[in-house]
């Protein structure tokens, strides 16, 4: 076997070594009995700031959006699966507000932690003071 060949295989077991650690340090994370559990409180829990929604374009549709938070609804289209979605959530007489959320804005973006990258769900429905993100 080459230098180049050794090379390549230690540094793909290394990288399958690096793999296997993210993944247990998450699901460690994830169990109840943690060292270290995961504590959410309202000092470090995810707002939004009221006038400040980051969209790079705004929804052109002609359904018009009675509970969204914010007077815009940002980079939603208006049709697909994700608009049927959008506008179900509208309708239902429990939602209070809800966000569509932009995807990887420092700042103004909700996301959730995978093994590998960060997840962005597509909306958060507020009905009174319980939250949910779908």
């Amino acid at each position: 076997m080459d230098k180049y060949t050794l090379r390549q295989k230690v540094t793909e077991k290394i990288e399958q070594h690096k793999q296997q650690a993210h993944v247990l340090a998450y699901q460690t994370l994830l169990l109840p009995a943690c060292t270290t559990p995961l504590v959410v409180t309202p000092e470090i829990s995810f707002h939004f700031p009221p006038h400040e929604y980051p969209y790079n374009t705004r929804y052109k549709g002609s359904y018009d959006f009675q509970h969204h938070y914010y007077k815009e609804v940002g980079n939603l289209k208006d049709s697909g699966e994700e608009f049927d979605c959008a506008k179900f959530l509208d309708t239902l007489p429990e939602v209070k507000y809800w966000v569509r959320n932009i995807e990887r804005r420092e700042r103004h973006s909700f996301w959730l932690q995978t093994t590998t990258d960060k997840f962005y769900p597509d909306s958060s429905v507020c009905s009174m003071t319980v939250g949910i993100w779908l």
